[in-house]
């Protein structure tokens, strides 16, 4: 994305398209005010969850002490996995033109969780150490999961002009995301550029990245200082952490992640591995119109990462703890394209990381015991937005496609015995143990046919969403291994552009290994590559979404 109104309005194939892939009500707000001088508005979203286990239990997964509890808290197919309300409030106004100020948040209650976390009755029996040992979640995710709130947006924002230049500046909480990536957010510029909330992307595959961003404390700078240049300025006021599927949950990756846990496998838990304050996390971006329609962006970011190592080790003494670990002072130089293509609107950015986390190995021998590994690694992502016109099948539409590279170029000497890639020390076995590649590269596509006015005031569509990894696993956090994939499979209708009723089916594959008996005389699998012990955890959601 640009930085100004003037540049990036000559985008709008990428503008128009890009709000087709978030299943939001779009009418007009439903309270406005005007005066004179203020113009505001309020407005309500009202969002209904139901989601049900399809499979059951896979039993070489749930045997495992590192996922059994993330597997039996819903066992059963046909169990109800979420039953959840959620309320969104929008509070805005403007003042002559100039003066402009926004307020929102949101709150939730899903009824299918209590907080009561259930194991696998054979490990319990065989006394398997629990993940929680008071067997119950801790305050943190109980906030996310049974009932909770979040602060989102809560900014002033004043826009003038010096001559013949505009200006915009903005304080407060606030969302802002700096290049094209869509859905890559572990590869894109806008890398820990907010907090994402991780436990909505799970949950709703093909969501894009930027409607995921968590509002965050900091400074915002714009102008544009010809009508073909514009630039800006970023500094962040306060740190920021990724909201992640915890352990223990139905879509939780492990039972020993991500915060609220206190054993891994009997090891307890330590503290979190961070500064209480950021420092010195900013970004200056500069836009240059080329041609009508056409913008390269050019891009410096100093980060501290928002995605933790987990989980890493250290020593308390001589007894070892697990815990998180987020890296600091991370330089980003990125660049980016918009163009169009004929009717389609290409998108690409290339970005350099400098000292960025790596994929790493928990081994409380480290140089520095409370990070893991870092490296230098440069990633590159290509997308395409591509509206459909009518056929037999359908009326209209959206097909977007997203490719994502990502190589490590070198890695630090410090901790360089914990980068769980191939050829290192923390790697014990190859890629399909889930080491890192050099190289890893990664496809994303969403395809949503639609079909305008089916029945009086009612559009249908039918939002699918792929994305798998194509070769190799990148080197860092998060990211695509190959041969695993997530996808989903809906029908949508929504009435009067207020009201919505969403049908979905969800799930996920990963190669998983070998089986083998563990210590509790239990079979699983010895391990994988990507996230296989979801691979049974399919589910189906039925949301149902209203403006007021």
């Amino acid at each position: 994305m640009t930085v100004s109104r003037r540049v990036s309005c000559n985008k709008p194939m990428r503008l128009a398209l890009l709000p087709a892939m978030v299943m939001m009500a779009t009418g007009a707000q439903a309270f406005t005010f005007e005066t004179d001088d203020w113009k505001g508005y309020w407005d309500n979203t009202l969002t209904y969850n139901l989601g049900f286990r399809v499979r059951d239990v896979d039993n070489k997964i749930g045997n495992d002490p590192m996922s059994d509890e993330s597997e039996y808290k819903f066992r059963s197919r046909g169990d109800v996995v979420t039953n959840r309300f959620n309320l969104l409030t929008e509070l805005g106004g403007t003042y002559r033109d100039k003066l402009s100020l926004r307020l929102s948040a949101q709150g939730w209650h899903d009824f299918a969780y209590d907080d009561k976390v259930k194991g696998n009755p054979d490990l319990v029996a065989a006394g398997a150490p629990p993940a929680y040992s008071s067997g119950k979640y801790r305050s943190g995710v109980k906030n996310e999961y049974i009932s909770g709130g979040r602060l989102l947006d809560a900014f002033v924002q004043y826009s003038d002009a010096f001559g013949s230049s505009p200006y915009t500046a903005r304080v407060g909480r606030n969302t802002q995301y700096w290049g094209n990536g869509l859905f890559f957010p572990m590869q894109s510029i806008s890398y820990s550029q907010g907090a994402m909330d991780g436990i909505a992307g799970s949950a709703s595959p093909g969501t894009p990245a930027k409607a995921l961003f968590i509002p965050r404390n900091q400074v915002n700078l714009s102008t544009q200082l010809t009508p073909d240049f514009a630039v800006g300025f970023q500094y962040f006021l306060e740190r920021a952490e990724n909201v992640l599927p915890q352990g223990g949950t139905f879509l939780g990756p492990a039972d020993i992640l991500f915060s609220g846990q206190d054993s891994m496998l009997g090891i307890p838990r330590g503290s979190t591995e961070h500064a209480d304050d950021i420092a010195d996390n900013f970004g200056i971006n500069a836009a240059w119109q080329m041609t009508p329609g056409s913008t390269l962006t050019a891009y410096y970011r100093r980060l501290d990462e928002v995605q933790p190592w987990a989980p890493l080790l250290k020593l308390d003494g001589m007894a070892p703890s697990y815990f998180l670990g987020y890296n600091q002072g991370v330089d980003l130089f990125g660049l980016s394209l918009d163009a169009p293509l004929g009717d389609s609107s290409l998108g690409m950015e290339l970005s350099y990381r400098d000292g960025t986390a790596l994929n790493s190995t928990p081994n409380p021998m480290a140089d520095d015991p409370r990070r893991g590994a870092t490296g230098n690694v440069v990633n590159l992502i290509a997308n395409l937005m591509v509206p459909l016109s009518g056929t037999p099948l359908y009326e209209t539409g959206t097909f977007i496609a997203e490719i994502a590279h990502t190589r490590v170029l070198s890695v630090d000497s410090t901790n360089k015995a914990l980068y769980n890639g191939e050829g290192y020390g923390g790697c014990a076995g190859g890629k399909w143990d889930g080491c890192s590649t050099r190289s890893a590269t990664a496809l994303a596509l969403s395809f949503t046919p639609e079909w305008i006015q089916v029945f009086p005031g009612i559009d249908l569509s039918m939002p699918t969403s792929l994305k798998t990894g194509l070769k190799g696993n990148p080197g860092v956090l998060g990211g695509t291994a190959q041969g695993s994939y997530t996808f989903s499979v809906g029908l949508q209708a929504k009435y009067l552009s207020k009201h919505t009723l969403k049908v979905e089916y969800i799930g996920s594959r990963a190669r998983a290994g070998d089986t083998i008996t563990n210590a509790f005389g239990l079979p699983q699998y010895e391990g994988g590559n990507g996230p296989y012990m979801l691979n049974d955890r399919d589910w189906l959601s039925i949301t149902a979404q209203t403006v007021f």
